[in-house]
């Protein structure tokens, strides 16, 4: 394997548009620009074939939502499951419940996307305030879907305007799903709930390392993204908080390019996505792969292990020098001199190409642990 420095390539060729989604929303299509890691001998990866996204394509334009965009996975499946009764007309009365980012808002989407594709009138997913505000006391017989509901919490006025309307759309045997962001269910909200037995409660639990992975897979593929392997353990394990973490660091990577399969792109992934291991007080890039060269297996006959590390970090990974530097004592003037030198003999030294090759890959399964 050859090492790869960054290149953009612009061929001015339009590709067709790419059908995606993310796991909560988002597609995007295709314009034409690549974005590649280029090998010294020319070769692009596979990463310089794809093209490309648009910001604006990236972040803006969805496809529907469906069922089929959902990771099902333990954690989810009992609000999942209750979605499905929901728009089968099975279960009349659902509330979701569970921590920030789990996907509710996206069900509560699928499900809207549902009913409407079935012929029946929904006015969409609105916030549980905004409804208040505009209906007062009148109600809709359509099926109604409000997200955000824990904000009437804060609003003795609001959590009675709530229980008053959903009494009367209980009595009328009008569809109605709630979704409140907390971790469980308090006894104020079952006390919100006029004849408890009349509805569904559905929680969304934190999903295990191993649902993590599955939940990366799917959303991965979703954008039309190919990750390797060992960049899905990496985001799962490492990447903290909630979905919408991973959906935003997958944007982050569509923008560049699709394939990111090769060891060298999983190394400059990890610096696309860098901002969301921002909270993991674990994770610093630059010290594990400054530690990992200073392993006598990875430095071959007269390599500088700093050195080694100093050009993967800016010639593979992609860092800032400024970046490079902090905490090694080195100005970017002279973290760039030592990593250009090191690049020069990377080109003109098989030897020492070959054991900065077998660093990055070395650097990728230690990342993974």
């Amino acid at each position: 394997m050859q090492i790869e420095r960054i290149t953009f390539v612009e061929d001015g060729v339009g590709q067709p548009s790419v059908k995606a989604s993310s796991f909560f929303n988002g597609s995007g299509t295709q314009d034409g620009s690549k974005v590649g890691i280029e090998l010294p001998s020319g070769q692009p990866l596979r990463s310089a074939s794809r093209a490309a996204n648009r910001i604006s394509d990236v972040l803006f334009r969805t496809r529907e939502a469906s069922f089929s965009t959902i990771a099902t996975i333990p954690s989810n499946a009992d609000a999942v499951d209750a979605g499905l009764l929901f728009v089968s007309g099975i279960e009349h009365f659902v509330v979701l419940v569970g921590p920030s980012g789990s996907g509710k808002s996206h069900l509560l989407g699928v499900m809207t996307n549902h009913l409407r594709q079935s012929g029946n009138p929904v006015e969409g997913v609105k916030p549980a305030l905004e409804h208040l505000r505009q209906t007062a006391w009148t109600d809709t017989d359509f099926p109604l879907l409000l997200d955000d509901c824990e904000e009437i919490w804060n609003s003795p006025k609001q959590k009675m305007a709530m229980r008053l309307q959903l009494e009367r759309r209980v009595r009328a045997g009008r569809p109605t799903v709630l979704a409140f962001t907390q971790d469980n269910c308090s006894r104020a909200l079952t006390n919100l709930l006029p004849q408890r037995r009349e509805w569904r409660i559905a929680q969304v639990t934190v999903p295990t390392a191993i649902e993590r992975i599955a939940l990366v897979e799917k959303m991965a593929r979703n954008e039309g993204l190919d990750l390797a392997p060992s960049l899905v353990r990496i985001m799962a394990a490492e990447i903290p908080g909630s979905a919408s973490a991973l959906c935003g660091a997958l944007k982050n990577l569509k923008l560049v390019a699709t394939d990111w399969t090769e060891c060298s792109a999983v190394l400059r992934s990890l610096s696309l996505i860098d901002p969301y291991f921002g909270s993991n007080s674990g994770w610093d890039l630059r010290r594990r792969l400054v530690k990992l060269a200073k392993d006598p297996s990875h430095a071959g006959s007269g390599v500088n292990p700093l050195d080694l590390a100093l050009y993967v970090l800016v010639y593979v990974v992609g860092m800032p020098e400024a970046h490079v530097e902090t905490g090694l004592s080195l100005a970017p003037g002279e973290v760039y001199r030592r990593a250009s030198r090191f690049r020069r003999d990377v080109e003109t030294n098989a030897e020492v190409s070959r054991v900065a090759s077998r660093f990055v890959d070395a650097a990728v399964m230690a990342l993974v642990g």
